[in-house]
């Protein structure tokens, strides 16, 4: 009785195991199945999936079948208690030994169960490589590259004030140069394009160069030119004509004088007149001069004219401010500062001998206008020049009278005649008479 009840012990501690593992291994296939669902990218497993669950199913199936048939096995057994003991002996035998085999069968269909899950499980690693494999085949190639590129950097310009330079004027004394800036970055392309650039690094490997440039703060300078004319005197040439009476003299040809242009340059910088700079040579002629020539009568002629003394004539002359030379009876007159003879009287032994005027000078004094020494000197300069004409044309006209009045006296006709015609032989710039 004891052994019976072992053996019904044991059968149904097997059966329960075996359904306690069915519904485990059920649950777990059911689990990995859901996961497999959820997993694929593709649709074509999925008659593969359904055909494992189906075959787990018929298995579980069988497994419940066969704990039925166990289960008639043992009521069977118990049915036959009844018959005589040595048959109940040889049933006790059999079904120990049917007991045995079914257990074994168990055992190995356990085993075999065991071992189709351990499949199944298998199996689902395989798809789930083979969906990994398939889903990387699927995904995007991404890929990594570094790249550099540069760019320009402005070179600055800096001004510096030059004291001597003007205002307005700059110079350059540095050229500039842009700098060059390296920047590295990281791209990254996904099937070949561009989908983010990142920058790593940026650095100055040229550094730009600064123009410099000098701004003039000198103030300018005030800059004219004029021009002088000076007068070359030309020269008289006498030659002497004996069908002239003496004392008379004739022109033959007028004589034209010539003209040298020099050219300044004057500076004045901040209120200050630098020295006056000669730009065009003197030797530049405006116009060559004409040599006046003179026949001089020869022809003894009576005296008729009575001449004031040659004591009396010195004594006019001498007193008038001439210049006499030292031991000789030769009265000269210079504009003051000048050193050019203007006007000469030479007394003989018995009167005035002779009677010499270069009228050149106080010709140009004599038509010259104020405004016109103004335009060309300026008014300061202009205003000086004015009243030096002015007093030494003044001069020489009282020498001049007081010449004709030591030839005739004082306030006699034909001294009164002489000095308009010396006066008018000047406006033609010469003059020239022997008594």
């Amino acid at each position: 009785m004891n052994r019976k009840i072992i053996i019904l012990a044991s059968v149904a501690i097997a059966i329960i195991v075996i359904i306690f593992t069915s519904i485990f291994v059920r649950g777990k296939v059911e689990e990995e199945n859901i996961a497999n669902q959820e997993n694929s990218m593709s649709e074509q497993n999925q008659p593969e999936k359904q055909k494992n669950v189906n075959a787990i199913l018929e298995e579980e199936e069988q497994v419940e079948e066969g704990h039925a048939e166990e289960a008639g096995s043992v009521d069977q057994s118990h049915k036959d208690d009844t018959t005589n003991p040595s048959d109940k002996e040889q049933q006790e035998e059999t079904s120990k030994n049917e007991i045995a085999n079914t257990s074994e069968k168990n055992t190995k269909k356990t085993t075999t169960e065991a071992s189709k899950n351990v499949n199944k499980q298998t199996d689902n690693s395989t798809v789930n490589s083979k969906t990994t494999s398939k889903s990387t085949s699927n995904s995007k190639t991404t890929t990594t590259k570094t790249s550099t590129s540069t760019k320009s950097i402005p070179f600055k310009t800096i001004e510096q004030n030059d004291s001597s330079l003007e205002k307005g004027k700059k110079k350059v004394t540095q050229e500039g140069k842009n700098g060059v800036r390296t920047i590295t970055y990281e791209e990254t392309y996904v099937d070949g394009k561009l989908t983010s650039k990142k920058e790593l690094s940026s650095k100055v490997t040229t550094k730009p160069v600064e123009k410099i440039v000098k701004v003039g703060t000198k103030e300018p300078a005030n800059v004219w030119y004029d021009f002088t004319l000076e007068v070359i005197k030309f020269k008289v040439i006498e030659q002497k004509d004996p069908t002239l009476e003496k004392g008379k003299w004739k022109v033959v040809q007028e004589g034209r004088i010539g003209e040298q242009k020099t050219t300044f340059k004057n500076t004045e910088v901040e209120g200050e007149l630098l020295p006056r700079v000669e730009v065009v040579s003197k030797d530049v002629i405006v116009q060559q001069p004409i040599n006046k020539i003179v026949k001089v009568g020869t022809k003894n002629v009576p005296a008729s004219t009575v001449f004031q003394s040659a004591d009396k004539a010195n004594q006019m002359l001498t007193s008038s401010g001439l210049f006499k030379k030292y031991g000789d009876n030769v009265y000269n007159f210079y504009f003051t500062g000048w050193t050019d003879l203007e006007f000469q009287v030479e007394v003989g032994k018995d009167h005035v001998k002779r009677i010499y005027f270069d009228g050149l000078t106080y010709n140009s004094w004599k038509y010259a206008t104020k405004e016109e020494l103004i335009e060309v000197l300026g008014p300061k300069e202009a205003e000086e020049s004015w009243a030096f004409y002015k007093r030494e044309s003044k001069r020489l006209e009282s020498a001049i009278r007081t010449a004709a009045n030591a030839v005739y006296g004082s306030g006699t006709p034909e001294a009164n005649s002489l000095y308009k015609e010396i006066m008018n032989e000047g406006t033609n710039r010469y003059f020239i008479r022997d008594f």
